[in-house]
């Protein structure tokens, strides 16, 4: 998928097409030497740093585009699992315990298995149990109240400066 937002010129091209096919081969991670690539290229700093904004700029594009796609792929999973649940159950629903039927493409038939349940977990051994604590942190709310004022025991603000490119 190619997307292209604005006109990059060929040299910022291939020095991104190099690092993608680097980062296809490695577990999507962008070669080192990438930024020793991009500061041999022609043109005055501020050149540079507006073609890789728009080299930023077409992979914000291209992650937003994989991710409604993605969406989209995610919930037409969802349905197909859903309908396959629903035939199961039909077949489930209309075959009796027991009963093998065999063709050339699929077989349908029953097996035992078992299943724990537990009725009273304060009842059990320790031995069988394990207590698992996670703490759901508010940082919103930290934040609010120590900028309000209130010094927050475990917590501190940090400001930072942060690029934006649009």
């Amino acid at each position: 998928m190619s997307l292209s937002l604005y006109a990059i010129n060929d040299e910022y091209t291939a020095a991104v097409q190099l690092a993608l096919e680097y980062a296809s081969e490695n577990d999507g991670v962008l070669p080192e030497f990438w930024e020793a690539e991009l500061d041999k290229l022609a043109g005055t700093m501020d050149e540079k740093r507006i073609s890789c904004a728009h080299v930023y700029k077409n992979f914000c594009a291209e992650a937003e585009a994989i991710k409604a796609e993605e969406k989209k792929l995610a919930a037409r999973r969802k349905t197909a699992e859903a309908a396959a649940e629903r035939i199961k159950a039909y077949i489930t629903a209309y075959t009796p315990a027991g009963m093998k039927i065999e063709a050339p493409t699929v077989s349908i038939g029953w097996r035992k298995s078992s299943e724990c349940i537990v009725d009273n977990v304060n009842q059990l051994p320790a031995e069988y149990k394990e207590q698992i604590t996670e703490w759901k942190i508010d940082k919103m709310g930290i934040k609010a109240a120590a900028k309000g004022g209130t010094v927050i025991p475990g917590a501190r603000i940090e400001n930072h400066q942060n690029i934006q490119i649009k």
